[in-house]
Parts: C-alpha cells; sequence; structure tokens
C-alpha cells in the first residue's frame, strides 16, 4: 500500500494563490447562503455550505499558523505593516 507525500514543496506565491482560492469560494459560498435565503425555494444546502466554510476557514487557520513571521533582530522598535 502507497503512504501519502507529507512534503510538499510550496514557494510564498503558492500559498498566496492558495489562500486567495480559499478566500474566493468561501466569499461565493457565503453570496450564495445570503441569496438562498431571500429566495423562496432555495436549492442550497444551508449545514452543507456552512460545514464546508467551516473547514475551508479552519485550513486557512492551519496556514496562517505554520507561516514563519519576520521580525527584525534590532534593538529599535518594530512597527509591521
Amino acid at each position: 500500500m502507497a503512504k501519502p507525500n507529507t512534503t510538499f514543496n510550496l514557494d510564498v506565491k503558492d500559498l498566496e494563490l492558495i489562500e486567495d482560492a480559499l478566500h474566493s469560494v468561501i466569499a461565493k459560498r457565503s453570496n450564495d447562503l445570503i441569496t438562498a435565503s431571500d429566495a423562496q425555494n432555495s436549492t442550497v444546502d444551508r449545514a452543507s455550505a456552512e460545514a464546508e466554510m467551516s473547514e475551508m476557514h479552519d485550513l486557512l487557520g492551519r496556514l496562517h499558523n505554520q507561516k514563519n513571521w519576520f521580525r527584525p533582530k534590532t534593538g529599535h522598535s518594530y512597527i509591521g505593516g
């Protein structure tokens, strides 16, 4: 039986693309839910859409937590931006 690959070679642009795509899907699902709540005969499965969005938010959080944030090692105050 094959083992899954647990090592990925992604650069910063790859991660940015993944994060942007996840944000776009979340925005579309949110819009679908808003539109469905206004419509009388909605075919949108609210629970499924909310679960999917929650899963994507969790993934975005895990990606965020794995980043190494740059902070200069100087004696001066640092104001991030």
